[in-house]
């Protein structure tokens, strides 16, 4: 229980003058709060206000409210606070005030002040001073489902109260919503002046009066799961984010039994993303479902709820599946969100179902571009019990905003359509389903449609006139290629130091996790990849996966699909005895590729589509000490190959170098190298690493064309939609013709905290050199991620190679993508060396020509 703050504060209401622009027996009332005071020697910040003036008696309703919070109000640190009311009728009227001050090193102390004053017409002052009346030292966040019977709660305006001392009327402090009982509260701990919510329409008081956190203690269970963060620090910016709690799940009125509805969590143990236990950002946060309290200080501790063995249980057991949530009879928690901020792990934001992409089911908003149109599709799923008498229908807004200063907050109580008008959005669409489907967005390219951003606002129609709540819903950009996971982060392992070689680390921890996917199912809950005899024993549950389309041919896997495409997801459960089934999330491109063309041949002119899975390990430290050579792409043998994908959380420590293979060239004269267009005859140059006949160059991974042979072209380059940061990752064409056409680069993609080159280290996906007269094989894509390169010198390449003999084209280059924070390296000028050439023609061929380096050295997860 919190201790009472019983010494007064320091804070007098200062008098001020202001000009009354009302009518003559209107009264203006307007005050200064000082912003910051010692007590007792600590340092006390105002981080929030609430004023209510009632007119008449002390017993009357509010007829004028005022709060603010410090973090959105852009207070000055120094200067009092302003605060005015104006067109107030004069006469009698009760003034009360309550500040929240926010404790050096944790805590919260709450003043409280208030005055009985004759309001006169034109200017009115106060004088207020304010006693400290209660302290709390613990906080929480309070989610899920208030019921009244089994299957629903309340509906309405919940209104924050504070119960100040000496019987005075309970305040108003700050309004958000709640959602046939769906709801998101904050509780303190303070037996003194414990906050209460009630149902604005009905009256109904939740809980049944103050909320304090220590009565949730008693109500975990199978139906309520509590977690505990510590103190952490966000990769988003430099700031110390306060330990904090948080208790999800069902909650009865008084009363009324529940069935068996179910909190769930996995157990499975992990570092959360972008989410550290120290200042200096290298030691993730752990999720540990076994923590006890010694370990609260470094791990998010879980307790309560249905503990989930494993990843897929999580999705997939009988308390927890798809089918229990969408009924509302289960509730999970998403420790994985935990660096959105803790209210993230409920996944409730308003009346939506918040969008995580590890779900495995259609819940959640999604947005789709139509190029040929150029037209934008938006879908989004409501909570479960949210139907047409509570949502009647929503209007969409949208706006090409710069920044991520944009937020719709419920608790401001501002209906959404007047957020949306008031931050520049503009009127598109309505609806009174949850999608929308086809819309011209005025002044959208395919150049810019990233940039867009929608408002959701929902409303309902009441004696016939409509009223728009308070909690939108905001999708940031249109997803046209779907994403299952962010791309740039270091891993989630909390494995022990390891040292691999070349054959464990290729063989073991990726060889053979690599495979082709010639079968696709769509499933009600997830899409379903699958392969007839390659991959078993190779994926497990919960494992992440990088997808890519290594081939396609005459828009075989769908017109928004081209090769290279990618996206990173986990696995939600691995099946099959003779046949290996993958299941992942819904909502990317993987769901609309067209499973007929899966089974294709890549010969000449074929319409196909190719598909590679690949198993992305994480580690916490990795030692190459052995040259890793990974074998080109084979769809023929169904042994997958050309793509090399991990993640260190610590450091990569290189002793020797990495080198991928990509499409293989041939050994047969008058043959064609493989490319991501599959093999295409002479007279077709197309997009993407192909050769042609009598030594053409592999075209390369990217940008770079492969040069021409003495009678023939060379393979064409990728075709970018947009630009260079277009989601892209292929391997380089292989070589045409010859006695030993060369194989192309291969993929690579490497996220390390730290990068270790220990003396002249490569990182390459440079092709093969030819021999005879053969094209050279194009340079292929490496994308590497870091925060520090340290070490001696780093090359990082993606280079086509040489024509051989004579009329033989060089190979095409490739794409580096270099994204990092702090270079350290000491080698001879330059110590990191990105470089995507094209390689040098045989006497009779052409250069092929060079790819693209993009090179950033200040990313978000640098700050």
């Amino acid at each position: 229980m919190s201790k009472i703050s019983l010494y007064i504060l320091s804070v007098f209401i200062l008098i001020f003058s202001v000009s009354c622009t009302g009518k003559r027996n209107n009264a203006a009332l307007s005050f200064k709060i000082s912003k910051q005071s010692k007590v007792q020697a600590q340092s006390l910040g105002l981080t929030y206000v609430a004023v209510n003036i009632r007119q008449g008696s002390k017993s009357s309703k509010p007829i004028a409210t005022f709060s603010a919070d410090a973090e959105d109000s852009g207070w000055s640190a120094t200067e009092d606070i302003e605060i005015s009311f104006d067109e107030l009728p004069s006469g009698a009227t009760f003034i009360q005030f309550m500040g929240a001050y926010e404790i050096a090193g944790g805590g919260m102390d709450f003043a409280y002040a208030m005055q009985e004053l004759d309001l006169e017409p034109g200017d009115n002052v106060a004088s207020l001073v304010a006693h400290f009346v209660a302290s709390s030292t613990r906080q929480a966040t309070i989610a899920g489902r208030y019921l009244t019977d089994v299957s629903s709660g309340p509906t309405g305006t919940l209104v924050m109260e504070f119960q100040p001392p000496n019987d005075d009327p309970v305040m108003e402090i700050q309004k958000n919503e709640i959602f046939n009982g769906w709801f998101r509260i904050f509780a303190l701990e303070s037996s003194t002046a414990g906050l209460r919510y009630r149902v604005e329409e009905s009256g109904e008081i939740l809980f049944g009066g103050p909320v304090n956190v220590s009565d949730f203690d008693s109500k975990v269970s199978q139906k309520v799961v509590h977690a505990h963060k510590p103190l952490t620090y966000s990769s988003y910016g430099d700031e110390e984010r306060e330990a904090e709690e948080v208790f999800l799940g069902f909650f009865a009125a008084e009363g009324v039994t529940l069935p068996s509805q179910f909190a769930c969590y996995s157990s499975l143990d992990e570092g959360i993303l972008n989410v550290f236990v120290d200042a200096a950002k290298t030691q993730l946060l752990v999720f540990d479902a076994d923590a006890v309290a010694p370990s609260l200080d470094e791990k998010l501790y879980v307790s309560g709820g249905g503990e989930l063995s494993s990843y897929s249980d999580y999705y997939f057991s009988a308390n927890c599946n798809d089918a229990q949530v969408s009924a509302g009879n289960a509730i999970r928690l998403y420790h994985h969100q935990l660096s959105s901020g803790i209210e993230g792990m409920t996944g409730i934001q308003g009346p939506f179902l918040a969008a995580y992409p590890h779900q495995p089911y259609d819940h959640f908003s999604k947005t789709s571009y139509d190029s040929v149109g150029n037209s934008v599709s938006i879908e989004w799923t409501y909570l479960p019990g949210i139907n047409s008498t509570i949502i009647g229908g929503a209007s969409l807004y949208y706006s090409f905003h710069s920044g991520d200063d944009f937020h719709v907050d419920d608790e401001d109580g501002i209906p959404c359509d007047e957020v949306a008008e008031s931050a520049g959005f503009t009127f598109l669409d309505e609806t009174t389903s949850n999608s929308l489907t086809g819309l011209s967005v005025p002044d959208m390219t395919s150049s810019n449609m990233h940039n867009v951003k929608f408002l959701v606002c929902p409303y309902k129609e009441e004696n016939g006139e409509r009223r728009y709540y308070a909690s939108g819903l905001e999708v940031h950009g249109i997803n046209d290629r779907g994403s299952a996971l962010e791309d740039q982060h270091f891993g989630w392992s909390a494995q022990a130091a390891t040292s691999f070689g070349q054959s464990n680390f290729t063989d073991v921890q990726m060889g053979g996790d690599h495979f082709v996917v010639d079968g696709k199912t769509d499933l009600t809950t997830t899409t379903k990849l699958s392969h007839p005899s390659h991959g078993l024993g190779k994926f497990s549950d919960g494992d992440e996966v990088l997808v890519v389309v290594i081939s396609e041919y005459n828009d075989g896997c769908g017109v928004e699909v081209d090769p290279g495409s990618y996206l990173f997801t986990r696995i939600l459960r691995v099946s099959g005895a003779t046949n290996i089934d993958v299941e992942i999330p819904r909502g990317t491109w993987v769901d609309s590729l067209i499973p007929a063309n899966l089974n294709n041949s890549h010969s000449p002119g074929s319409t196909h589509c190719e598909v590679q899975v690949v198993k992305v390990p994480h580690f916490t430290d990795l030692t190459i000490n052995s040259a890793v050579n990974h074998v080109p792409y084979d769809k023929v043998g169904n042994n997958g190959g050309g793509i090399i994908a991990f993640r260190v959380s610590g450091t990569l420590t290189m002793n020797n170098d990495i080198i991928a293979k990509g499409f293989m060239g041939t050994a047969t004269a008058g043959d064609y190298g493989a490319g991501n267009l599959g093999k295409i005859g002479s007279s077709t140059t197309g997009s993407g690493g192909l050769a042609a006949l009598s030594g053409g160059g592999g075209g390369g991974g990217s940008l770079g064309a492969g040069g021409s042979a003495s009678v023939a072209s060379g393979g064409g380059a990728v075709n970018l939609p947009n630009n260079a940061n277009y989601p892209f990752l292929l391997g380089g064409g292989g070589g045409g013709d010859g006695t030993y056409s060369a194989n192309g680069g291969g993929a690579i993609f490497i996220a390390a905290k730290t990068i270790n080159a220990t003396g002249v280290r490569y990182l390459k996906s440079t092709a093969d050199v030819p021999t005879g007269n053969a094209g050279g094989g194009g340079g292929g894509s490496v994308h590497v991620i870091a925060h520090e390169l340290i070490g001696n010198k780093l090359i990082i390449a993606a280079n086509g190679t040489n024509g051989s003999g004579s009329g033989s084209g060089g190979g095409g280059g490739g794409l580096v993508k270099l994204n990092y924070c702090t270079n350290s390296l000491t080698g001879a000028s330059p110590a990191l060396m990105p470089q995507a050439y094209g390689g040098g023609a045989a006497t009779g061929g052409s250069n092929g020509a060079d790819g693209q380096v993009d090179e950033n050295s200040n990313t978000y997860f640098c700050n």
